[in-house]
């Protein structure tokens, strides 16, 4: 037999195996009649877990290690991005400032990155999961619309600390600090943007906007960058204003 087959079909065992006792947590858990957030929270901490034993057991002292490897194919990407700009006659202003925009948002805030995919992995593996607990054994685990989530004010202080670090960027001992609130602040905002989002589907549902309009509203929101920041924004005030008068559970609108 090939030796890619081989390979694929070891590979595609581990992934069964991975998302196998993933589902299985989340199964109990939803059994348990646990709260939807801490089961989303045990989601995560699975992917933690495992991906940090995958570091440490395929660590080699002679070879870079995993993340030595994906920023050095970040900046070579980078490098490609630049050079492609530079073949096609871009400013060098231009170039450059693409340069920076790239490292800051995509090199320097990908460990940012990573955890957003292993939320979206884990409210997709949730939601799976939880049909076939709903439609196989009656097991209910109750979450509320879309339009309805929300956060507490305690979770704004990440947003607040990271941003304290970026503004004390001059009085820093150790560079690593910046980039760690970089990336708390990063994370912070692209939850606010899920929430603002949430905020904008509560009023376009409560005002029966058209479903035509509202997908393009939502094609308009994430072209232009300040309307992303405009939205950001409402899902942070809407902790202390409460845009949607709802209740701490997040109740329905009368």
């Amino acid at each position: 037999m090939p030796e890619n087959i081989i390979t694929f079909i070891f590979s595609f065992i581990i992934l069964l195996i991975f998302f196998g006792a993933l589902d299985f947590l989340l199964f109990f858990l939803i059994k348990r009649n646990v709260k939807w957030t801490l089961i989303i929270t045990a989601g995560i901490v699975y992917f933690a877990a495992v991906y940090t034993g995958f570091y440490l057991l395929t660590k080699s002292p002679t070879e870079p290690d995993l993340a030595t490897y994906i920023t050095t194919e970040l900046n070579n990407n980078l490098d490609t991005l630049a050079a492609g700009e530079k073949k096609m006659g871009f400013p060098e202003e231009q170039i450059q400032n693409d340069r920076k925009f790239y490292d800051l948002f995509y090199i320097k805030t990908f460990p940012s990155w990573i955890f957003f995919t292993v939320l979206c992995t884990a409210f997709l593996n949730y939601f799976v999961v939880r049909l076939y607990a709903m439609r196989r054994y009656g097991i209910r685990n109750e979450i509320p619309s879309f339009e309805l989530w929300h956060l507490g004010e305690p979770f704004v202080w990440i947003f607040i600390a990271g941003c304290a670090v970026l503004l004390a960027d001059s009085y820093l001992p150790f560079r690593w600090i910046y980039y760690a609130g970089l990336n708390f602040a990063f994370t912070a905002g692209g939850i606010y943007l899920l929430l603002g989002v949430s905020v904008l589907s509560f009023y376009m549902k409560k005002f029966k906007i058209p479903g035509l309009l509202q997908f393009l509203i939502y094609v308009l929101l994430f072209i232009a960058k300040f309307t992303i920041i405009a939205v950001a924004l409402a899902g942070l005030f809407d902790t202390w204003f409460n845009f949607r008068k709802i209740q701490k559970e997040g109740h329905p609108w009368k």
